[in-house]
């Protein structure tokens, strides 16, 4: 029997127990995912002996880690509630953040430790298919917003190595409280600042900076962030250099923040916050063209001036 290759999904849990350990997923940790991409990081060795004849020598596996690749789409949450985290909220807490939950908002920002991590199931081939467990699993994550199409996270999962078991009988995933994935339009973004000064952004990617490692050691193996090096893509209509001069402020090296609010205020469980403090211009701008209009293409380093304060992500 053929495999079907549009059945698939991921389970996802963060995981309190020993770093490492399987735990039991059920339906209710599905999470909604598009464009997935499996690959296991095998590490090989072969022997090379000489054994009096041409031919290749036997290899085998010494180590390895497994990696999935996704989409997430920018949503609210299922009852629609300020104070409910959304589906990716727990994707971002293994991906290095904070979550602080009040009454009318939740806030992600960068943490250095404890780094939290989970277990991800991802389902593929339907019931005569393949279970691929992940553990120990530690995420890095890119937020995509671009005018005009649906805003997404797009996440890199990283987890110890498992040996693939057959899918069997698979949870009853119910999709039936997700809600509408949310767009950027003009209409509805409310705030888009660069260094201060409104701008018309035709795209914009947030890159918090997380790189992840697999550590390899006795006694401990692990997938660990060896650095943070935040960055932001962002694309704009080149303003007059009387409002703001971006060519000037590369040559100075000068820093300032950037914010950005995607939802009119008013829309409870619809707003999405953006908050970098500090960023500077890592190269000059690039100028480009599109349908008679100057556009520059501006790329930023985040440059935190305290520990964690690289930027804040707020749902309301």
């Amino acid at each position: 029997m053929s495999l079907q290759a549009n059945e698939e999904f991921i389970l996802f849990q963060l995981n309190t127990g020993t770093y490492g350990s399987d735990q039991a997923l059920t339906a209710v940790h599905a999470i909604p995912a598009a464009e997935l991409n499996y690959s296991p990081e095998k590490q090989t060795e072969k022997t090379n002996e000489q054994k009096g004849f041409m031919g290749n020598s036997a290899s085998k596996v010494v180590g390895g880690y497994q990696r999935l690749t996704f989409k997430v789409y920018l949503r609210g949450p299922a009852d629609g509630q300020p104070d409910t985290p959304t589906g990716y909220g727990n994707l971002l807490r293994a991906a290095g953040h904070s979550e602080t939950i009040t009454p009318t908002e939740i806030t992600y920002g960068p943490v250095s430790e404890p780094l939290e991590h989970g277990t991800l199931y991802y389902y593929v081939g339907g019931a005569s298919g393949v279970l691929h467990k992940l553990t120990g699993v530690r995420l890095s994550a890119k937020l995509v917003i671009k005018v005009g199409a649906l805003a997404y996270w797009e996440f890199t999962a990283m987890g110890l190595d498992n040996t693939p078991v057959p899918a069997g009988a698979l949870p009853a995933v119910d999709w039936s409280g997700l809600t509408v994935p949310m767009h950027t339009a003009a209409n509805n973004v409310e705030a888009m600042t660069l260094f201060g000064a409104a701008v018309g952004m035709a795209t914009l990617t947030i890159t918090p900076g997380n790189n992840l490692d697999h550590m390899h050691v006795t006694n401990q193996e692990e997938i660990v962030v060896t650095e943070r090096m935040g960055s932001v893509d962002v694309s704009v209509v080149e303003p007059s250099p009387a409002v703001i001069n971006y060519w000037d402020k590369a040559q100075k090296g000068d820093q300032g923040p950037l914010v950005f609010q995607q939802g009119k205020t008013g829309s409870v469980g619809q707003i999405f916050v953006v908050d970098i403090p500090n960023l500077q211009l890592a190269t000059v701008p690039t100028r480009r063209t599109d349908k008679g209009r100057l556009y520059l293409d501006l790329k930023l380093d985040i440059v935190p001036l305290t520990k964690n304060s690289d930027y804040t992500f707020v749902t309301k």
